[in-house]
């Protein structure tokens, strides 16, 4: 018997008296009224449901947004008076899958910088995936040329060294240089190589690598690239390249990019003892200063490189 829809009112008083943020109160809201349709699909009470089947009738879902659906359906189940609860177990393998095209491994983010004809937005593709990041992405926006040192391969931040490999140098040497970096070319056609009928000049006096259109408003192009700025040119590369270009997937790219020339170390040195769980993953980024979801990195990680 379904009993969900009759107790509605009773679980509106439940979730008024738990004083969560309007987030946790509509999350709440939508789960129980997913659960309703579940009950009306199988017409049994949602306690006799078999927790694999309730999990099947769930959406696809992040690993993060999935884990927020399992504490509330456990929460309703509390509410019910059942000791009954559901965990991350009972979602098969195929409703964890991930569309794996949103990240790319070394090679194949070379391969989109490439069809690329500004140094500039290469690097705005590339540092994120070398693992730039900070607060609205400022490590990144903010790099100034200083903090390279070419004759190291690396990058020193207030807090770590980014470690710089063959193609993210070239680049890097291309946008400081006056003559591959001194121009923006607009509107530009990757499939044809066209740079394009229409450019900017760049202030190249600006100490950083990133450098902004110059106007009156950002002290003639002197100042950092702005949070709003960046997001503007993503969105437009992403439409341009017909591909997802989102900031934090590319960051996760590189990240997991690392992860695997680690695996293949460990496998060519028959470090048998070493392979990539949460036991290895999480203080891996702890020492690298690396914020990723451990659970979500490792899913997604299993799949690009299986």
């Amino acid at each position: 018997m379904c009993m969900l829809k009759a107790l509605q009112n009773d679980f509106n008083l439940y979730v008024n008296n738990k004083k969560w943020n309007k987030f946790m109160e509509d999350k709440s809201i939508n789960t129980y009224r997913r659960l309703i349709k579940v009950e009306e699909k199988y017409n049994k009470n949602i306690l006799d449901i078999d927790n694999k089947t309730i999990a099947e009738n769930t959406k696809r879902l992040s690993y993060q947004a999935i884990m927020q659906e399992i504490y509330m359906i456990n929460q309703i189940f509390e509410f019910m008076g059942s000791n009954k609860r559901i965990n991350i177990g009972d979602f098969s393998d195929d409703m964890l899958k991930v569309n794996t095209n949103r990240f790319y491994t070394r090679e194949e983010l070379q391969d989109i910088c490439e069809s690329l004809v500004n140094p500039q937005d290469k690097i705005l593709l590339y540092g994120l995936f070398a693992g730039l990041r900070g607060t609205a992405y400022k490590e990144l926006l903010e790099l100034k040329i200083k903090n390279i040192n070419f004759e190291g391969n690396y990058i020193q931040l207030k807090d770590r060294r980014i470690e710089i490999d063959s193609y993210f140098k070239s680049i890097l040497q291309d946008a400081i240089d006056p003559v591959y970096g001194g121009t923006y070319y607009k509107y530009y056609n990757p499939s044809s190589g066209s740079k394009s009928n229409s450019s900017y000049s760049l202030n190249m006096d600006s100490e950083y690598v990133i450098k902004a259109k110059p106007y009156v408003k950002n002290n003639n192009g002197l100042n950092p690239m702005t949070n709003s700025g960046f997001q503007t040119r993503i969105e437009k590369l992403s439409n341009i390249l017909n591909r997802s270009l989102v900031p934090i997937d590319l960051v996760r790219s590189g990240i997991m990019a690392r992860m695997n020339d680690l695996e293949k170390y460990w496998q060519e040195n028959d470090m048998l003892d070493k392979f990539w769980g949460t036991e290895a993953l999480i203080p891996y980024l702890k020492d690298n200063k690396l914020k990723a979801e451990p659970f979500e990195l490792l899913r997604i990680y299993k799949q690009k490189y299986k």
